[in-house]
């Protein structure tokens, strides 16, 4: 059947006589190189990235506000801090994505659009816990000043959250199938990973996650933030035994690898 006007039809593959010329394919009537096309597929990549690196941004910059604002006043320095922290990591996360790996950037952002079921309930569970721990941070720290916690242990609490941070950059680097949701991305070559953080734990970004659902509410001074916190924390726990299960079961090579990276979080422990 002919295909719609203005669909893209690839109608032939040919080797000009040439042999420095490159295979030509017909697209729309007109003739384009596969290098091309190729080059196309990468800006047009590109720009989808900065699309979704700027939702991330904008998201960063939401919740720094959101801080601030529910707390109720302007010289809160714990929020202000935690504020810039998250948008330096949503900059340089998005300055990463688009530098070395914009297909990361499409994926994460597809699969987040197009989960469904249990994957889709948890990702909203994930952002409501999150949204939880910012709020009742504010009204304790910010405003009302329930909790009482010594500098000590809001330093501990950075102590997590540097690294908390960094640690999904590093997986950002090295894993281009670091996807928000579970799944073998047979459609994008998915293989196992080994080097950067994956040769010390199998699931370094859950390590990251579990750190800063501890460290965001100390660094903040708020105690009745742990609760939404440990419960952040629990699920990317249970999260990384899920994902390690269907790893072992449907990724080609994953079993071996757990052999030899024997902990999916913790060195030592699990």
């Amino acid at each position: 059947m002919p295909s719609k006007q203005g669909e893209v039809r690839q109608r032939r593959i040919k080797t000009l006589s040439k042999p420095t010329h490159y295979p030509v394919m017909e697209t729309n009537g007109k003739e384009y190189t596969v290098k091309e096309i190729q080059k196309h597929e990468i800006r047009s990549s590109k720009v989808a990235a900065i699309g979704r690196s700027a939702i991330l941004i904008v998201i960063g910059l939401a919740f720094g506000a959101l801080l601030v604002t529910i707390a109720g006043r302007l010289d809160w320095v714990e929020g202000w801090l935690l504020a810039g922290a998250l948008m330096t990591y949503m900059v340089v996360g998005a300055l990463v994505g688009i530098t070395r790996d914009p297909e990361l950037i499409e994926e994460r952002g597809s699969a987040i659009k197009n989960a469904q079921g249990l994957e889709k309930a948890i990702l909203l569970f994930v952002f409501t816990l999150c949204a939880m721990i910012i709020v009742v941070a504010a009204l304790d720290a910010g405003r009302f000043g329930w909790s009482v916690m010594p500098t000590a242990i809001k330093i501990v609490g950075w102590l997590l959250v540097i690294p908390g941070l960094a640690l999904p950059i590093w997986v950002g680097i090295v894993n281009t199938y670091a996807s928000a949701v579970i799944r073998v991305q047979q459609d994008r070559g998915h293989h196992v990973i080994k080097g950067g953080p994956y040769r010390y734990v199998r699931h370094p970004m859950y390590v990251g996650m579990v750190l800063l659902g501890i460290g965001i509410p100390l660094s903040l001074g708020s105690w009745w933030a742990l609760i939404p916190g440990l419960m952040w924390s629990i699920t990317f726990v249970l999260r990384a035994a899920q994902e390690d299960s269907i790893l072992q079961r449907d990724l080609p090579g994953y079993a071996d690898y757990a052999r030899q990276v024997r902990y999916r979080l913790m060195p030592g422990i699990w």
